[in-house]
């Protein structure tokens, strides 16, 4: 396995979704006063809202698309 590979799967498997309250929580605290910067961050920021959404928070941030 090369390092792209094991990068993918910890991506895939590690990043892609907030696992608990805990992580949502230090997640909203760390980006407190931050904008969200993507390239089609619209599209993005709905998946990271829904992410919060499904744990009972409301995520809220300026974007800033590239």
């Amino acid at each position: 396995m090369n390092s792209y590979d094991v990068m993918m799967n910890f991506i895939q498997t590690e990043q892609t979704h907030l696992k608990d309250n805990k992580d949502a929580k230090k997640i909203i605290e760390i980006t407190e006063g931050t904008t969200f910067v993507a390239h089609n961050a619209r599209f993005d920021y709905s998946f990271i809202r829904e992410e919060f959404r499904m744990l009972g928070y409301n995520f809220h941030r300026p974007l800033l698309d590239t």
